[in-house]
Order: C-alpha cells, then structure tokens, then sequence
C-alpha cells in the first residue's frame, strides 16, 4: 500500500552496543589505549578504544617427594612412573584444580597464586618467556579427587612461563547520553547510521 501512494517507509532503532571480547586470564594484564574521539555539539559522542591483553600460559610440574613416592609405590603395589602414578590417582593439571595443603589440611596456597606472582614479576622485567621454580620448606601436599584419602607430598614446583599477547581489540564506546541510531529504508532495504543525544527529538537526517 505505501509504495504506490509514494509514501516511503523507514524503521528507526538503536544500534546495539558492539561485543567487547577481551578476555584475561588469572595473573594476565591488560593495556587500554583512547585513539579516537568524534565531537557532538562540543561534547565527547564516542571514542574508539583499543586493548591488548597479555595471558600467561603455563606448563606446571609437580615434584614429588622421594619418601613419599617409594612409600606410595609399595603400599599401592605400583611399578610404573612417577608421572604414571600421578595419573592413576587423578592429580589433576589444571591450574584451577590444584591446591597445596599443610599436614594439618590447612590451605597453604593454590598454583594460581604462583601463576599471578611468577606473571607480575615477568612483566616488570619485560620478559615472554621464563622459567620458574618453587621449593617448600615444610611439608606440602595435594590432595588427588579420585583418591581423596590420599595425599600427593610435593616437594617443589617448576614451570616454562609464556606471556602471550592478544591484539590490538579495537571497540567503540559511548556515552550514556548519546545514542547511536540506525535508519533503515524499508523500500530499499539502505541504511545508515547517526547519533544524536537523547535529549534530542530524533528526525530523519537529510
């Protein structure tokens, strides 16, 4: 009905803000940079920011205590590897997943808090790569899930650290009183964009 009376129709919405995908993992940074700001009537309307993360990855291993690992051995009647053993009683590798513990089940600290430290002090010496290692002055141990009644002694930690950078991630950002407005012709099926505040009576641009 509208196209034969020359009347033309168009829908108005808001444009969505755009995703922002910067994801940091425990013990990573981030670096934010303004690059651009467009002017509205003098004020700021939006500004291009931009982001480059910096994750560690980590290659943890765990070292065993070698009294504990001939006891284990013989009261579980196991030959294989120290690294087979640790398989069998399910310690896990993730990062998230293990915790060092005292002789009285105390929480003495997790591999993430090494991750965090290990991390913060690669990237005031400017480094990507490192390798880290950690002994414990008193006995230590983790607890493996499949064999909860178990207990893992460790006698240090060692790790290859590699700082991985992510980026640049370009998004932009607007204030809460702008708004970003998408026209679009039904007709035609063209659009386009502007912005204006929300204080403003929108109008069809010319």
């Amino acid at each position: 009905m509208a196209t034969p009376r020359r009347i033309v129709l168009f829908e108005l919405d808001e444009a969505p803000p755009p995703p922002i995908n910067v994801q940091c993992v425990v013990g990573g940074w981030v670096k934010f940079k303004i690059l651009l700001t467009t002017a509205l009537r003098d004020d700021s309307a939006t500004v291009l920011a931009e982001a480059v993360t910096f994750n560690p990855e980590v290659n943890l291993t765990l070292h065993t205590d070698s009294s504990w690992l001939k006891e284990a051995k013989s009261r579980l009647g196991f030959s294989g590897t120290t690294e087979d053993l640790m398989r069998f009683l399910g310690v896990s590798r993730r990062l998230a997943d293990i915790r060092f513990i005292s002789s009285d089940d105390e929480l003495v600290s997790t591999a993430q808090d090494f991750v965090k430290q290990w991390a913060e002090e690669m990237r005031k010496a400017g480094q990507v790569v490192a390798d880290r290692m950690h002994s414990f002055e008193s006995p230590t141990f983790v607890r493996p899930p499949a064999f909860p009644a178990e207990r893992v002694r460790v006698r240090d930690l060692s790790a290859r650290v590699t700082i991985r950078e992510t980026g640049p991630i370009q998004w932009e950002m607007r204030r809460g009183d702008i708004a970003k407005y998408i026209l679009k012709n039904l007709t035609d099926g063209t659009s386009r964009t502007f912005v204006t505040d929300r204080m403003t009576p929108v109008r069809r641009p010319a």
